[in-house]
């Protein structure tokens, strides 16, 4: 039996409840058993992930699916299993898709190998649908129908850079001679993995094909919260991110920096003022704005830490009733 031609990655934290769902939506693909195999890997669960899986497994008996469960010892959030996952994988291809997400049909495996035939590349950006409350809203995210074969700088010219792992099929090759990885333990270990594959390709191409359905729910981590570890977890993305434009001397530099730098920035901003009089301190108080762009508000909150505090304290009854004014009239 060959090498199989993609590789599904699963990081899952307690999704036991939530995994069924993802699973069979792979299972039920009209596509050879043998040239797919499926990772799933269990993030230092308290569920019994594996019996889970089981499970699943057991409602197909007569199929003889690849799939492998890999428990980490300590939870390192998705990017310690996603990473651990793609170091485990034997596919020529890698595919993610989080535990609480499908596929959007029985065919696409196929879709993507067609397309993979037709254009070799490093990273394939392919689409997908929101699925709220149940219900798919069955829009593209990009929408974009050029299908030409660029490089990363060519591409991020033209082209946005979803955040989200999900969105790519990505070379394995590519990513060991690149040396990728997602950074572990933190939160939005998205974003700088997605624009560091995407600035480094040397062939990457898009297709307006919906392949995984995203389930949009409370709690996400991906959903921006009011805790000190998740602003703290926004300030070292765009630390990461100025990193990684730095390493570029051409319009992948000012790309970075102007767009998703500049992106980060703005959520910064929305959520600092928010915490606590401690936490505001302490985290303007361990970081330091060297060689970034922040706003105007946020760099003053960097020179005068405990002034920012008290006027984002005396400021947040009112800003917050203004908010949820807002809400309620967008409704």
């Amino acid at each position: 039996m060959g090498k199989p031609l993609f590789s599904v990655i699963i990081p899952t934290y307690n999704g036991s409840q939530r995994i069924g769902y993802c699973l069979r939506s792979i299972f039920k693909q009209k596509y050879p058993q043998d040239n797919f195999e499926v990772i799933v890997v269990d993030d230092c669960s308290t569920e019994d992930i594996s019996a889970s899986v089981m499970k699943v497994l057991s409602e197909f008996p007569d199929e003889g699916f690849n799939v492998k469960v890999i428990r980490l010892p300590q939870n390192g959030r998705q990017g310690k299993a996603r990473n651990v996952g793609f170091a485990k994988a034997i596919g020529k291809y890698l595919i993610n898709i989080d535990d609480d997400d499908a596929l959007n049909g029985d065919d696409i495996f196929e879709k993507i190998e067609k397309v993979l035939k037709d254009s070799s590349v490093d990273v394939l950006l392919l689409d997908s649908y929101n699925v709220v409350n149940g219900k798919c809203n069955n829009e593209l995210k990009f929408k974009d129908n050029d299908a030409k074969v660029y490089n990363g700088k060519e591409f991020m010219e033209k082209q946005s850079v979803s955040w989200t792992a999900w969105h790519y099929v990505i070379s394995k090759e590519f990513l060991e001679k690149s040396n990728i990885k997602f950074c572990e333990n933190v939160l939005y270990e998205d974003v700088d993995f997605c624009l560091d594959i995407v600035s480094h390709a040397s062939t990457i191409s898009y297709r307006p094909i919906p392949i995984i359905l995203y389930t949009i729910r409370e709690g996400q981590t991906s959903k921006i919260g009011l805790s000190e570890r998740r602003v703290d977890d926004l300030f070292k993305l765009t630390e990461r991110l100025n990193m990684l434009a730095q390493s570029f001397a051409d319009s992948r530099k000012e790309n970075i920096r102007n767009h998703y730098i500049f992106q980060m920035n703005v959520i910064v901003s929305r959520n600092l003022w928010r915490l606590k009089r401690d936490e505001i301190v302490r985290l303007l108080n361990s970081h330091r704005p060297d060689n970034l762009e922040f706003s105007k508000l946020t760099n003053f909150a960097f020179k005068n830490p405990k002034v920012y505090s008290i006027v984002a304290q005396i400021s947040r009854p009112v800003l917050l009733s203004m908010i949820r004014i807002m809400k309620r009239l967008r409704k």
